[in-house]
């Protein structure tokens, strides 16, 4: 009803309601970690590449080893046992590198990928330009 109001028809396009409603959370756990090993996830590929680019990840290091997390050309520590969340940082992939020395158990690394829907503030900041 509030995008009919606001585009004066009936069914809002696919963008604007990617827009307006975010995306479903693509949710995975990765497999085992060894020494130095990389994982790579690129959201493009499959149904869920249709809502990248994606603004929020959220990791969740169950295990006892120190994880590197390199997004939007940024690198992160996410320490044993923590969960790290990540919010208005665009991105198609990110890579996972084990930086301890023993290997990761299966499911022990978790992530939550999703397109957020846009707000009042964000929606100002890009109608600026990006000024504020």
């Amino acid at each position: 009803m509030v995008l009919q109001r606001l585009f004066g028809r009936s069914e809002p396009t696919r963008a604007e309601r990617i827009r307006f409603e975010g995306s479903p959370p693509v949710r995975a756990r990765l497999g085992v970690l060894t020494t130095l090993a990389i994982a790579a996830v690129d959201l493009r590929a499959g149904a869920s590449g249709k809502y990248a680019p994606y603004n929020f990840l959220e990791i969740t290091n169950n295990s006892d080893e120190e994880l590197a997390l390199r997004v939007s050309g940024l690198t992160f520590t996410i320490l044993s046992r923590q969960t790290k969340t990540f919010e208005d940082v665009y991105f198609w992939n990110f890579t996972i590198q084990n930086m301890s020395t023993t290997s990761t158990s299966a499911d022990e690394i978790e992530y939550i990928a999703q397109r957020k829907p846009t707000d009042t503030d964000q929606e100002t900041r890009e109608r600026a330009g990006g000024r504020f």
